[in-house]
């Protein structure tokens, strides 16, 4: 009688674990990348003040980078969906990637480098300064990686400039 009761909990279990399957995660993504696309191409046009702080928001954390960020995060929703893989080795995923974070930091040096007009001292300027002025430029005009690419970007500029 005891193994039947455990074989009907195992078989519970299993019933419960189906429900939030592949597909559903990649639907959740898709659905998440698309209002999150909607925020930032209409600000508050569509969402109102919510849109806008969202798009702040996403602006200030990701920079103008947070608009590809999504449209992958969208597509590999949609090979969660379908079943397929990226049809790439994890060797030249790998290399692929880290040429886009050195684009990435790349860019964002050379947006965040003036900030309103005013070119910033790095030998002057302190580490939540930078970072605060990386986020609050996503009200504004953004920089190219906000806050996430400011976390490394403000050593190297340290480094390399002063």
């Amino acid at each position: 009688m005891d193994n039947f009761r455990k074989d009907e909990q195992v078989e519970n279990k299993s019933s419960n674990n189906t429900i939030f399957t592949k597909e559903t995660f990649g639907m959740l993504m898709v659905l998440f990348a698309v209002l999150c696309m909607v925020c930032l191409i209409t600000k508050d046009a569509v969402f109102g003040q919510v849109g806008g702080n969202i798009s702040a928001f996403l602006l200030g954390a990701l920079g103008y980078f947070a608009y590809p960020y999504f449209v992958l995060f969208a597509y590999y929703g949609i090979t969660l969906v379908i079943g397929k893989t990226i049809p790439f080795s994890k060797k030249s995923s790998t290399y692929v990637s880290l040429f886009f974070m050195l684009v990435i930091l790349l860019v964002h040096g050379i947006t965040s480098a003036r900030f309103g007009g005013d070119t910033i001292n790095f030998a002057n300027i302190s580490y939540g300064k930078y970072l605060t002025s990386c986020y609050d430029a996503g009200k504004g005009v953004a920089t190219a990686g906000g806050v996430v690419a400011g976390l490394i970007c403000y050593w190297a500029m340290r480094l390399f400039t002063y």
